[in-house]
């Protein structure tokens, strides 16, 4: 942009001064040389006012004002190029006015750059000058959105973060992830782009997603963050079965089966048995819960100890069953089963006699009565 020549000011001011003696009948008398001949032309003067915004952003409006003075003539003809490629995008607009007259133009760039900006007027007898000014067009940034997981969601194990970008006026080259405050890692695609995220490196708890994509120009998107809750899964095992035969009534068994989390890698089970038979037997278990049982920890052992009912000659069944705390549909069944031998055989003396007489003489039926030959029925 430049300043208006001041010679032109103080022509004009000479001007007026002779013309306001003329008016008021002073006169003038000339003596020597005939009067001179009027002055050649004198082109115009172009000045571009401003220009806005700027910068500004591909695709904005941008608005510039350019002026034309000429004191000899009042039609003014005026042209732009917007980019300084030397083609006239707006071509000798007339604008009709006094000595100052201004002419606004809107136009849109669409690519980034540094633009110079030329002005020329032109007067009716094509005497011309021209202004020159900097106009600063910016690439609007890329975009960037997580599609999954959503805000708030609990995850856990390896899951595929997704997400779209897009730019409006350039290409994109890469989109970003990092995990709270990593390093930037480089997801795969671009408009839709995804991330294979293994949540064993992180602790359990809440964690920050945020991703980022950039253009071909080096411009970077805002970010968009996304909180999560990641919680190790564990899953529950148990092997054992327990079964006691010939357990005499009222007697004490004891028994033992393991409880192991085979889940993921640094998932903490918390198991608890919820079930055993109630309609026999007393039962008690050494531990019958358990808290943090990690799968580097192993099989655990539960033992087990129970009182036989007091009935004979009997087969007794039931499960045994425990559960994930946190997710009982994750449950292990044990079966149980218990027998009591059958009663002996009670007799008088007078008939546990006959009996040992007949014994003596015939052993054999003491093999197939399963009794010594001193009658221990």
């Amino acid at each position: 942009m430049k300043k208006l020549n001041s010679n032109y000011l103080k022509r004009q001011v000479v001007f007026l001064a002779i013309a306001s003696l003329l008016l008021s009948g002073v006169s003038f008398l000339v003596v020597g040389a005939p009067f001179p001949d009027p002055p050649p032309n004198q082109p115009p003067e172009a000045v571009i006012v401003s220009i806005t915004p700027n910068p500004a952003f591909v695709g904005d409006n941008v608005s510039f004002v350019g002026m034309g003075y000429d004191p000899e003539n009042c039609d003014k003809y005026f042209s732009w190029d917007f980019d300084g490629d030397g083609t006239w995008d707006v071509v000798d607009v007339l604008v009709e006015g006094f000595d100052w007259v201004y002419y606004y133009v809107n136009y849109t760039y669409s690519s980034p750059g540094t633009y110079t900006v030329v002005l020329m007027v032109k007067d009716i007898e094509d005497a011309s000058d021209t202004d020159t000014a900097v106009v600063v067009i910016l690439d609007l940034p890329p975009t960037v959105d997580i599609t999954y997981p959503n805000e708030g969601q609990t995850v856990h194990g390896t899951i595929t973060i997704a997400g779209t970008a897009s730019d409006p006026d350039s290409n994109l080259t890469l989109v970003e992830i990092k995990i709270d405050e990593g390093n930037w890692s480089i997801a795969a695609g671009t408009n839709n782009w995804e991330y294979n995220w293994d949540t064993h490196t992180v602790e359990e708890g809440r964690h920050t997603i945020i991703a980022r994509s950039q253009d071909d120009y080096g411009n970077y998107s805002d970010v968009d963050i996304v909180n999560v809750t990641v919680k190790f899964i564990p899953d529950l095992e148990c092997v054992g079965t327990l079964g006691w035969t010939s357990v005499k009534p009222g007697a004490t068994v004891n028994g033992s089966f393991t409880v192991q989390n085979v889940g993921e890698v640094n998932s903490k089970l918390n198991w608890e048995i919820t079930e055993c038979p109630q309609d026999w037997g007393t039962w008690t278990f050494y531990p019958s819960s358990g808290t943090d049982l990690t799968p580097g920890q192993g099989p655990f052992t539960v033992n087990v100890t129970v009182v036989a009912p007091n009935q004979q000659n009997h087969q007794f069944t039931g499960n045994i069953k425990i559960v994930n705390k946190e997710n009982t549909s994750d449950n292990e069944t044990i079966s149980v089963s218990l027998t009591t031998p059958r009663n002996r055989l009670s007799l008088s003396p007078i008939l546990l006699q006959i009996c040992k007489k007949i014994i003596g003489r015939f052993p054999i039926l003491a093999k197939l009565l399963g009794i010594n030959s001193s009658l221990s029925i």
